[in-house]
């Protein structure tokens, strides 16, 4: 449940495999996770990324916001993905999810990207 950006490389890889997930519908999950192959929770707003470490207030980057996720909603998606657990090991919708991202599909962007 990071609320940061990013792609989620694990949990990506690990659907990838067939395994099942609990994926917040936010940021680059969205790129490749959905009701298919994951468990979607829903964010529920966003919250200042101020840590007094990396992301300081007013300063000229590492600005922004994080996605947050009521408790609830996570643990019922949880209780969800037990289900399929429970009637499948294999997340089916993830194995074919490993499709959508191939080295061919790869390819192909680069040269699309850059010849346009």
């Amino acid at each position: 449940m990071s609320g940061g950006e990013g792609w989620g490389l694990p949990e990506f890889t690990s659907v990838c495999l067939g395994k099942h997930s609990v994926i917040m519908n936010a940021h680059a999950y969205k790129d490749w996770a959905n009701e298919t192959n994951s468990t979607m929770t829903q964010c529920s707003g966003k919250i200042e990324a101020y840590d007094g470490m990396f992301f300081h207030k007013d300063a000229p980057f590492n600005q922004g916001n994080i996605f947050d996720f009521n408790e609830d909603s996570f643990i019922a998606s949880c209780e969800t993905a037990i289900q399929k657990v429970e009637k499948s090991r294999i997340n089916d919708g993830g194995l074919k999810t490993k499709d959508l991202f191939s080295k061919e599909m790869l390819l192909d962007n680069i040269v699309k990207y850059a010849t346009s």
